[in-house]
């Protein structure tokens, strides 16, 4: 029977363990014709070696092997969580029942039984490989939707919050002559969340398929406008300046979706400036036009970062939030949304 090559499966990695040269061999002429990316391993310990060097997509493994056999050699792998998704398929003889019973015990998903035939190998590996890739698919667009998620929450936060305190202003001053800016910045600020839920929708339809992203040109005047707006409040109460960037003009516009461009980078940095500063400081944008580019920089007196949490910065698998100068607390988000 002639199986022709899933496109899905070229090049994913087939650690094939078994101390005896022909087999190898044969599995080789096996798998290699189908695009897979085949590497060898002739005891256990070797085994457990090029796993860690290569991290294979999946793993034939003998069960009769000098030194460590195959069993423990699965113990070992499937104890590293770094293994607990991989799939291993057991290869031993027909007879040897109690085997397979403990290999399945010990996470396999399959075994072979030798002598090795040609049909048989090349469905049980194809069919749990393409277990593995659609399970990885999944993984991905579970990531995907949880950044979705911080991104939602994270965005919102500052636009909420604002509107928070202006209504909190009117609450306490009574209908003012002030209260009418204050109202109109709460509906500006609620607005703006109200677009930034739009917004995911937007970014969940753009990651299937079913949008495509359209940027336009958007004035850098009105982007500092609208995040200056959300901070009014924030600035006061810890008596922090804002200095817009010098030279602004209305041929400054950038080509950006505005949203992601307000929300997620001049908002978050800005806050992020806040957090760090200590009362009575200046938090200062710069502008630098380079003819058809423009560069914006932001200085301000805060606290700094340590070497560790600069190598962090960018990274979700390690811990960069800390409390604020005042204690406000955070995610450890904000710098990964920006970037």
């Amino acid at each position: 029977m002639r199986h022709e090559r899933d496109t899905r499966l070229i090049s994913r990695k087939v650690l094939v363990v078994d101390d005896t040269p022909a087999n190898i061999d044969l599995l080789l002429t096996i798998l290699e014709p189908q695009g897979f990316n085949v590497l060898v391993a002739t005891s256990g310990e070797a085994a457990i070696r090029v796993a860690l060097q290569t991290m294979p997509d999946l793993i034939l493994l003998d069960v009769m092997m000098p030194g460590i056999d195959g069993l423990e050699t699965c113990r070992r792998l499937k104890a590293d969580a770094r293994f607990s998704d991989t799939p291993i398929i057991f290869v031993a003889a027909r007879d040897d029942t109690e085997d397979v019973v403990t290999a399945f015990d010990l996470g396999a998903v399959d075994y072979i039984a030798k002598p090795y035939r040609h049909e048989e190998v090349l469905v049980r590996v194809r069919t749990h490989m393409l277990i593995k890739v659609l399970t990885d698919a999944l993984h991905v667009k579970a990531a995907e939707a949880e950044t979705l998620l911080h991104i939602l929450c994270h965005d919102l936060q500052n636009s909420v919050g604002a509107a928070q305190g202006y209504i909190s202003l009117i609450d306490k001053q009574g209908m003012v002559p002030e209260s009418a800016d204050y109202l109109g910045e709460t509906r500006a600020t609620v607005t703006r969340a109200l677009m930034i839920i739009d917004h995911v929708r937007e970014l969940r339809a753009l990651t299937t398929g079913k949008r495509r992203l359209a940027l336009g040109p958007v004035a850098l005047s009105e982007c500092f406008d609208a995040m200056a707006s959300i901070f009014r409040l924030r600035l006061a109460e810890k008596r922090v300046t804002l200095v817009a960037p010098k030279g602004l003009t209305a041929d400054h516009a950038v080509v950006v979706d505005e949203v992601s461009f307000v929300n997620g980078v001049l908002n978050n940095i800005v806050s992020n400036a806040i957090k760090f500063s200590h009362p009575g400081p200046t938090i200062r944008f710069a502008l630098e036009d380079r003819g058809p580019w423009v560069r914006i920089r932001l200085s301000d007196d805060g606290i700094g970062m340590s070497e560790v949490l600069l190598d962090n910065l960018f990274r979700t698998d390690q811990p960069t939030s800390r409390p604020g100068t005042a204690g406000e607390l955070g995610t450890g988000f904000g710098m990964l949304l920006i970037k």
